[in-house]
């Protein structure tokens, strides 16, 4: 892991992060918008919330998965049939998976990242604003969709789990470096878009589990992606009011955000896809073409 290491200096890319982020320049502005933020938690309340799933009508991991309650002998059985459809997933397909994965497991940093922004800051993280209740209420529907991949990679038998948890915990230990930092515009703006390519990515990942004959990850896939498409729906939403009460602001921040693009924003984004990489390249060849690739990328 030194390798990587060394090309990534994280105090020199946060030097280039740091500071105010108002393109005003001003600090009335910023006190403006935080009134702005307060004047809008009623309608947070009254349209944001309700598209939260109650929690006694959401689904859970368990429902997908082989039912614990069952005799060890069916339960084993409905095991059997789990792997048995993994089993004929293609190596490429499985790699998609594990990053879905990754991705998904990296929650922590983004529950972080939207505390930290103006409208929502749960500073003692358990805030009655309907911002921040918006904020955990995201962070626990999404906090599942990890758990299920997770589960069914578990018991799919078809990855090195061991591997796969080391890159999660690599990925939230270096954290992230946004393009947003804590402004709730190009936050919001940042984050529709990526539900946006999460619920496309799943919706893709299930049609083709599908076609392998997987019945059970397509649902397990379809379900996320469902999950996905309504969190994108109520940012949409957001950044909609946003130009509603503030319409010059949200235009400058919808322009920086293109500008900047909508990128991954770990800062060891690149070292986590090159050890899903190599990882690959260990599962799929010997161990004398994944030692090859090693010492090609230290040199």
């Amino acid at each position: 892991m030194l390798v990587f290491m060394k090309r990534w200096d994280t105090r020199e890319h946060l030097k280039h992060t740091r500071g105010s982020i108002d393109v005003h320049g001003n600090e009335n502005k910023v006190a403006q918008r935080a009134e702005m933020f307060k004047s809008m938690e009623s309608w947070i309340e009254s349209t944001v919330l309700p598209l939260l799933k109650p929690i006694k009508k959401s689904w859970q991991p368990y429902d997908f998965l082989s039912d614990y309650s069952l005799k060890d002998g069916e339960f084993f059985e409905r095991v059997k049939e789990l792997r048995e459809m993994a089993r004929e997933l293609p190596d490429e397909y499985l790699v998609v998976l594990v990053g879905a994965m990754i991705t998904e497991k990296a929650l922590p940093m983004y529950q972080t990242s939207l505390n930290n922004m103006e409208a929502f800051n749960d500073v003692t993280s358990c805030s009655l604003s309907p911002w921040a209740r918006r904020s955990r209420g995201w962070c626990a529907e999404e906090n599942k969709n990890g758990d299920l991949f997770n589960m069914y990679l578990y018991l799919s038998r078809r990855v090195d789990m061991r591997q796969i948890q080391n890159t999660i915990q690599y990925q939230i230990g270096y954290g992230m470096v946004t393009n947003f930092n804590d402004d709730t515009y190009r936050g919001v703006i940042y984050t529709a878009f990526q539900e946006r390519a999460t619920s496309i990515s799943h919706d893709n990942v299930a049609r083709l589990a599908k076609q392998y004959g997987d019945k059970n990850l397509a649902q397990i896939c379809g379900v996320i992606a469902s999950d996905k498409k309504r969190h994108e729906t109520t940012y949409i939403k957001i950044v909609e009011k946003l130009f509603e009460v503030d319409p010059d602001y949200t235009m400058l921040a919808v322009a920086v955000m293109m500008r900047k693009k909508i990128s991954c924003p770990d800062i060891l984004c690149t070292m986590v896809a090159t050890i899903i990489y190599l990882l690959i390249i260990r599962l799929l060849f010997n161990d004398l073409a994944f030692i090859l690739l090693m010492t090609t990328l230290m040199c």
